[in-house]
């Protein structure tokens, strides 16, 4: 029998795909599900491997964002200050830094087991 990591009184509905640990559906998440043929498969993450997937996939696309908005800003510059262009591309690069920064503020969205398949008890 074993007992989730977090909770050593509960007794664990299932491991981590990442790390493999034991936790109580309170604990474990259901990130994504992956239409595979006639079922679906689910990934259940603990909260650090969740939290650690979610950093990966964030760091990415604000990686992406800051090069285009950098770029932006230069072509921007680059123009005379005031034309339509310095202007359009000023604001791109802005829109650009808020999606990075908006991406990064996001609360993690992934249904506990529980609230997912709902208390077996």
């Amino acid at each position: 029998m074993n007992l989730c990591r977090n909770h050593p009184d509960v007794i664990a509905a299932g491991l981590c795909n990442e790390c493999g640990g034991s936790y109580c559906g309170d604990c474990l998440r259901i990130l994504k599900v992956y239409p595979g043929g006639l079922e679906a498969v689910n990934l259940y993450l603990c909260p650090n491997c969740l939290k650690d997937k979610y950093h990966r996939s964030v760091r990415g696309f604000v990686f992406f964002c800051i090069p285009v908005a950098i770029f932006f800003f230069l072509f921007g510059f680059l123009f005379k200050a005031g034309s339509e262009l310095t202007t359009f591309s000023i604001v791109i690069g802005i829109v650009f830094i808020a999606m990075g920064l908006y991406a990064i503020m996001q609360p993690l969205k992934a249904p506990t087991v529980y609230e997912k398949l709902g208390r077996l008890d």
